[in-house]
C-alpha cells in the first residue's frame, strides 16, 4: 500500500504564542515601587497609591469653599423665600386670614367704646366665626373619618385628633382648613380687636340697695 505525504492543506498550523504586552515601567511616583496593572488601575501595593483615582480627582472641577450661612434681620428674607415656594392653597389661606383681620379694623376704630353697636358687631362676628369653625370641622370629619376609627361626632367640638389626621391629608383637606382657620381668625379678631362684649352686663338687673336703718335714740335722750 502506497502512502502519500500529507499535503500542505491537511497540516494544521499552530500560531505562535502571543507576546505579552509590554508593561509600563513607570514606578510609583510616591515610593518608586512597582505598580500593579500600570496600564490600567496603576495601584501601588506598598503605599496604596492609585493612578486612576488621581487622574479622576484632577479632572474634577474645583469646588468653591462653602460660605458661612447668614440670616437676614428677623429672618424676613428666609420667610419670604419659603412663602414664594409655598403651594397655591397656602396663599388662599393667608389671603383669607388677612381679609378677616382687615375687615375687623373699621368697627374697631370707628365704633364707640362700650356701645351697643360695638357689642352687636363683636357678638355677630363671634357667632359667625364659631359657625365657620364647626362647619369646617364637621366637613373634615366626614372626609377623614375612614382614616381613624377613634374619630367620632365629639371631634367636631374637641378637634385635636381630627386636625392631626386632617393635616396629614393636605392638600385634600385644604377647603376644610380654610373654613376653620378663617373662623378662628374671626373669633380672635372679635375678641381682641373689636371687643365690647362687656356692654351686655349693663342690662343685668342689679340688686336694690338695702334700706337705710334710722338710728333710734336711747330712752331719756332727745332724738337727733
Amino acid at each position: 500500500m502506497t502512502s502519500f505525504p500529507p499535503s500542505s492543506s491537511d497540516v494544521t498550523t499552530i500560531p505562535p504564542p502571543a507576546e505579552a504586552a509590554p508593561e509600563d515601567a513607570a514606578p510609583c511616583p510616591q515610593c518608586s515601587a512597582k505598580l500593579i496593572d500600570p496600564n490600567g488601575l496603576g495601584w501601588c501595593r506598598a503605599c496604596g497609591y492609585c493612578r486612576s483615582l488621581e487622574v479622576e480627582r484632577k479632572s474634577r472641577p474645583l469646588q468653591r469653599p462653602a460660605l458661612p450661612a447668614t440670616t437676614s434681620p428677623m429672618a424676613l428674607l428666609e420667610c419670604g423665600r419659603m412663602l414664594a415656594r409655598a403651594p397655591a392653597w397656602v396663599w388662599v389661606l393667608l389671603t383669607g386670614v388677612v381679609t378677616v383681620v382687615v375687615c375687623s379694623l373699621p368697627p374697631s376704630l370707628s365704633l364707640p367704646e362700650d356701645s351697643l353697636s360695638r357689642c352687636l358687631w363683636c357678638t355677630g362676628q363671634l357667632v359667625v366665626g364659631v359657625l365657620l369653625i364647626l362647619v369646617g370641622q364637621a366637613w373634615a370629619l366626614m372626609l377623614v373619618a375612614d382614616s381613624d376609627d377613634r374619630l367620632g361626632v365629639k371631634d367636631v367640638v374637641v378637634s385635636a385628633r381630627l386636625w392631626a389626621v386632617a393635616l396629614k391629608r393636605l392638600p385634600e383637606t385644604r377647603r376644610q382648613l380654610w373654613l376653620a382657620s378663617w373662623g378662628l381668625t374671626a373669633v380672635l379678631s372679635a375678641l381682641f380687636l373689636i371687643g365690647g362684649l362687656s356692654h351686655w352686663f349693663t342690662y343685668l338687673r342689679r340688686p336694690a340697695p338695702p334700706p337705710a336703718v334710722e338710728a333710734t335714740a336711747p330712752a331719756g335722750e332727745p332724738a337727733p
